[in-house]
């Protein structure tokens, strides 16, 4: 089987947890085109110095999960407007409470179990207008209900839409906390209170995803693409592509299981390829032809629900020694969630 299932994805990934039934919870709904548009936690503009660093805080009702524990294994939200957003660094934590509402301080919200599920420095997200967009979360949180509230963590430093504005994301009635507008640390307490104007949230447990992040450098071609056909779910196939590529070349399709700050992304200009970026750890790397200028990797996926929640990340390295010293150019970088 191709690259033996990626090394029997990566060895489950490290490990791998009961699953709910559960494809996802829409809190507080799944309607992608009402609600109002806020950039509040994720930023209007880099340029925009107001909304460029945030804290944010929400809680979801435990009923909302109907008193079933689900593995939380991503988060999505529902940008206005197709942008890329970049942030020089995001860090998302998932924890319960069992206050039934926040409290200003959002130290005393962190009250249960206390996950960080996203570490990223220089992260850039695409965005996709009136569509649920998963953020890519590195690690997964198990929400035992009877336990508490659920209540999501998200702290940003110089965030924003790559170039104009973003447009904001869609909000529902469910409560926040946050502070903006601070330039080192933020304020231990919300600057206006509690309010009832959340992001609209989608809890992926189950479902599959497959999706690009983040920026290549350029080679002879152009900037070398990294892209998926299909969903990575049990028991069918998917296919990574790489496109934008010197012809009668060769790539390096690097996997690994880690993209957490501090170490990612690794900047390669000391390597001799300024505004090269490596975004994963390069625990496996496989050879793969250019051709006519693109490649493309097929995977097949067990029909194995051991697999459901295992997930990894993958970049593209193309032999191009025109291009720079280091002799190599990189593609953007793609995280495959298997479910069902």
């Amino acid at each position: 089987m191709i690259r033996t299932c990626i090394a029997s994805c990566l060895l489950l990934s490290s490990l791998v947890v009961a699953q709910s039934t559960t494809t996802s919870i829409f809190v507080p709904d799944n309607n992608t085109s009402t609600g109002g548009a806020n950039v509040i936690p994720f930023g209007q503009s880099k340029a925009s110095s107001t909304w460029r660093n945030q804290k944010y805080q929400t809680l979801i009702p435990a009923s909302y999960a109907k008193k079933i524990p689900i593995r939380i294994n991503d988060l999505a939200f529902v940008p206005t407007k197709t942008a890329q957003h970049n942030f020089d660094s995001i860090v998302i934590k998932i924890s319960v409470t069992k206050s039934s509402s926040l409290d200003r301080t959002f130290a005393k919200n962190l009250a249960g179990r206390t996950v960080t599920v996203l570490n990223a420095r220089n992260y850039t997200w695409n965005l996709t207008a009136s569509q649920w967009t998963r953020i890519g979360l590195q690690k997964p949180y198990l929400w035992i209900p009877t336990l508490g509230n659920l209540v999501i963590e998200i702290e940003v430093r110089r965030a924003g839409a790559v170039s104009g504005f973003a447009g904001g994301f869609r909000t529902g009635k469910i409560e926040r906390l946050y502070s903006f507008g601070w330039s080192t640390k933020p304020a231990t307490k919300g600057q206006s209170g509690v309010s009832m104007a959340a992001l609209k949230v989608e809890l992926v447990s189950t479902d599959a995803d497959a999706r690009p992040f983040g920026n290549g450098c350029a080679g002879s071609k152009g900037t070398p693409v990294l892209s998926y056909s299909g969903r990575p779910q049990i028991g069918k196939s998917f296919t990574v592509h790489l496109t934008n590529v010197l012809s009668s070349s060769v790539a390096l399709h690097v996997v690994g299981a880690n993209s957490s700050a501090p170490i990612f992304p690794l900047n390669l200009t000391s390597l001799g390829a300024p505004g090269c970026l490596l975004f994963v750890s390069p625990d496996m790397a496989f050879t793969v032809p250019t051709g006519t200028g693109s490649a493309k990797v097929l995977l097949p996926l067990p029909n194995n629900s051991a697999l459901v929640g295992v997930r990894y990340w993958e970049q593209f390295f193309v032999l191009d020694k025109k291009a720079n010293k280091f002799g190599f150019v990189a593609s953007n970088h793609g995280r495959v969630l298997i479910g069902k």
